[in-house]
């Protein structure tokens, strides 16, 4: 199985955008469907686009929502450099739509990825939001 962060098309309407959002480091991983606004996944690779600018740089964004009172599950991506050379590692948390038990799913995974991985991410997440179909995914190492 891939190492992988992957954020997939699933369906669309007129406000918004269900993605099958999943990571997966080689030893632990999680999935979810989720909703982002219409335009969002751009305003996400905007967000991200350039990191790492310096080794204390640190970028963090959310997709969908967390907690009960929210349709659809949610995951958050907090990027970070773990070292002076750049090295690399994105902190994953996935959260599952809240059931009828409202019992919490959830997952954190931690992945280390190359700097120019997130480059690519970024024009696929630009792309994603453009045609609405396919997926972008940021290699893990």
């Amino acid at each position: 199985m891939d190492q992988v962060i992957r954020l997939s098309y699933s369906y669309h309407d007129i406000d918004a955008v269900e993605i099958h959002a999943s990571a997966w480091n080689g030893n632990f991983g999680g999935s979810t469907l989720l909703w982002v606004a219409q335009g969002q996944l751009a305003e996400i690779a905007d967000a991200i686009s350039g990191f790492p600018a310096n080794v204390g740089d640190i970028r963090e964004v959310t997709l969908g929502a967390f907690g009960p009172q929210f349709a659809g599950g949610a995951m958050s991506l907090s990027f970070s450099c773990i070292d002076l050379a750049g090295h690399c590692n994105v902190m994953i948390i996935i959260e599952a739509e809240f059931g009828k038990s409202s019992a919490t799913e959830r997952a954190e995974i931690l992945g280390r990825f190359e700097p120019a991985a997130v480059d690519r991410f970024v024009e696929e997440l630009r792309a994603l939001n453009a045609v609405l179909r396919g997926s972008a995914s940021l290699d893990l190492t």
